[in-house]
């Protein structure tokens, strides 16, 4: 992929993509100084996400979303170059995660009287977010609705990145994946199933996990979502089980343990 160190960030991000497909997803902010690779790591990780799972964009108005159809997000990865970018958007990003969904009214256009009229439009999610910045902390309202990751900056990171550079010019080739395993990462994405997952052990987890600050209380949730993604990804290999006409995914400890 292109991608060095960075594998602890790289497999998380790969994990919040996935869970586009769960009920609450995960959103995620990559946060770095300029330079340090933060959206390189986003958008070489969404390269093994099919096409048609995600929208990437480098700004967006107000309106923007309420100008989309009613499910052109549902269970999509919206991906934002730079966290300045969405500024204007910031109230539906919140309620969008908050909620699942948008609601609003918009001024249209009568075709058969060419008068104004009123209609309610609905965008439906949920959406996974995931956009870069260069500012260490965000709104509160923001930053406890969304997991943050830290670029490395250090200089045994820049000392690797160097190196694949060097390589790549020695070589002259740069490196890229496969377009064979590239469509085969696609394809094991577009085959997972949005079954709904039992984690036997959560209570256990709620035990152990922190009471404050007051995040906490958001964030045990998307903890939860994490196993959750990670038990979807093996799902041709867990036990599914039928209760009430509804199959289900059951959670191993070592989802747990990844």
């Amino acid at each position: 992929m292109g991608i060095v160190g960075e594998e602890r960030n790289a497999v998380l991000l790969y994990v919040a993509y996935t869970s586009r497909i769960t009920r609450q997803p995960i959103s995620v902010v990559i946060k770095g100084e300029s330079s340090t690779g933060k959206s390189w790591l986003g958008t070489r990780v969404l390269r093994l996400m099919p096409r048609e799972c995600y929208q990437e964009l480098t700004d967006a108005t107000q309106q923007s979303f309420y100008y989309l159809q009613m499910e052109d997000l549902s269970h999509m990865i919206f991906y934002m170059q730079e966290r300045p970018g969405t500024d204007k958007t910031d109230y539906s990003i919140r309620t969008l995660q908050s909620e699942g969904k948008i609601t609003i009214q918009v001024t249209i256009k009568d075709p058969s009287t060419n008068e104004p009229v009123t209609k309610v439009k609905e965008l439906l999610g949920p959406v996974m977010f995931c956009m870069t910045t260069t500012a260490s902390t965000l709104n509160l309202e923001n930053e406890t609705r969304q997991f943050s990751l830290f670029t490395d900056d250090s200089p045994k990171q820049t000392r690797l990145i160097f190196e694949l550079v060097a390589h790549q010019a020695a070589s002259g080739i740069l490196i890229e994946l496969d377009a064979e395993i590239l469509e085969a990462w696609h394809n094991a994405q577009r085959i997972l199933k949005p079954y709904p997952v039992r984690i036997p052990y959560s209570w256990e987890i709620m035990e152990s996990f922190p009471t404050e600050p007051y995040r906490v209380r958001r964030d045990l949730g998307r903890f939860l979502t994490l196993i959750e993604a990670i038990a979807l990804l093996h799902q041709y290999q867990h036990q599914h089980e039928e209760e009430n006409g509804q199959e289900y995914i059951v959670a191993t400890l070592r989802d747990y343990a990844y």
